[in-house]
């Protein structure tokens, strides 16, 4: 009798078949897993920028203004990172919860403030990608805003209103 012959392995071809089918899948996929890292990513800005207002709110509630200071706001210094998981970074500059974004004052709310000691009757708060960041390849949502209304606005590279950021 003669014993047939057992399978002790793959062979080269089924090898280079297999690999280039995991190749073919990576190229298809991974591209898409990175958008999809992005598009996650702003939502450091979207949750920042919301709770960043709502604690604007409890500062007017209690003096009938808004402010447009930072350390005036979550009752930080420079380079503090207090309850609300921000951390003030220089002057009138804060980094977002999860470090991606950087949120400031625009520059009309803080002409308006230089007269009025840092308290406003209105406010706009802005998030841009950190520029050393993941995000800062993000072309898509370049910019993100929120004012005392709560009217949310969002920025491409070129400077055009992207309606699907937020």
């Amino acid at each position: 009798m003669t014993n047939p012959k057992t399978s002790q392995g793959m062979t080269l071809l089924e090898i280079v078949v297999a690999m280039a089918i995991i190749g073919i899948l990576a190229a298809v996929v991974f591209p898409s897993f990175l958008a999809q890292l992005t598009k996650t990513r702003r939502s450091d800005a979207k949750i920042s920028l919301s709770e960043l207002t709502q604690l604007q709110e409890n500062f007017y509630a209690t003096g009938n203004v808004y402010t447009t200071s930072f350390s005036a706001l979550l009752g930080l210094s420079s380079g503090q990172t207090g309850k609300y998981g921000f951390e003030i970074q220089s002057g009138n500059l804060l980094k977002s919860k999860e470090g991606h974004y950087q949120i400031s004052f625009p520059t009309t709310d803080l002409s308006e403030n230089a007269a009025n000691n840092n308290l406003i009757k209105r406010f706009t708060l802005r998030a841009e990608p950190d520029t050393t960041g993941k995000q800062a390849d993000d072309t898509d949502c370049k910019a993100f805003e929120i004012d005392a209304t709560g009217a949310k606005t969002a920025e491409d590279a070129t400077g055009n209103e992207s309606e699907a950021c937020w």
